[in-house]
């Protein structure tokens, strides 16, 4: 009786194997830090969010951008940058409830109008004059909350002008001024109503 081989042929792999194995180990070590780098910029993505944008978890792209920071914020992913076009985001019917359709939402616990709980860089594309975060009527501690380590809220000429919150403002609103970010490399612009005398 003789016996059939059932093992695959050892030999059919072993040209492309010599192949990789003849190559010194840091360069194998260098083109697998590169793939691996490039695959992390591969993977960023950018999310758009625009006055006429529409909340979704598909929304974001140029062509069907959120209507809310927030949107953007659960859509996207670490490292993934948010660009916010001019306009007014925040208690857009000004009835002191967010959560209604196209307004920022924050998140639960944190007393916030926007929750920045992930490392995303999130930018105006046209500057703090013209893209306003409006929490005027809102009862919140905080316009904007940002927890997450490397995560990014406004850049020099692509920053937000944020209004006092109605926590913040009481009893005399004209009186106050909101008070900048902290934030490294944010843009912020104070905010009051204005008086006029009789």
């Amino acid at each position: 009786m003789t016996r059939q081989n059932t093992q695959p042929n050892s030999n059919s792999h072993a040209p492309a194997l010599r192949c990789v194995l003849n190559v010194p180990a840091t360069t194998r070590l260098l083109v697998a830090a590169l793939l691996v780098a490039a695959a992390g910029h591969i993977q960023a993505a950018v999310f758009n969010v625009a006055n006429n944008g529409v909340d979704s978890t598909a929304c974001g792209t140029a062509q069907s951008p959120c209507r809310s920071i927030s949107q953007a914020i659960t859509n996207a992913a670490a490292g993934d940058e948010i660009l916010v076009g001019p306009g007014r985001y925040g208690d857009l019917n000004g009835n002191g409830a967010m959560a209604e359709p196209g307004e920022e939402t924050g998140v639960s616990g944190c007393s916030c109008m926007i929750a920045v709980n992930k490392a995303v860089i999130i930018r105006s594309t046209h500057g703090a004059l013209a893209t306003l975060l409006d929490s005027r009527t809102l009862f919140v501690n905080q316009n904007v909350l940002i927890s997450a380590d490397g995560a990014e809220f406004g850049r020099p000429g692509q920053g937000f002008t944020i209004t006092p919150t109605m926590a913040n403002a009481l009893p005399f609103p004209w009186a106050l001024k909101s008070t900048p970010t902290t934030q490294p490399r944010a843009e912020t612009r104070s905010w009051a109503p204005s008086r006029t005398r009789a």
